[in-house]
């Protein structure tokens, strides 16, 4: 899966991943892994250390958070 590779190469580099509620977290990339279903579903796991929520007025709950897995 080409998109798994490129999110290999970042490892421990910052990134911004962002989610389909419109929640952008940045992070340093530590891990990633990817999670086998059926072809072609596939989805992966990411690490993220040292995170800033970009919009923290709107995602107040994510203030605390400090090192997400997200699946």
């Amino acid at each position: 899966m080409l998109i798994f590779s490129v999110f290999k190469t970042l490892t421990d580099q910052r990134v911004t991943v962002e989610l389909k509620n419109d929640l952008s977290i940045t992070g340093v990339l530590k891990s990633v892994d990817q999670c086998a279903t059926s072809f072609p579903l596939a989805f992966l796991n990411i690490r993220l250390d040292s995170i800033k929520v970009l919009d923290e007025e709107r995602h107040p709950h994510m203030a605390s958070m400090d090192s997400p897995l997200i699946l």
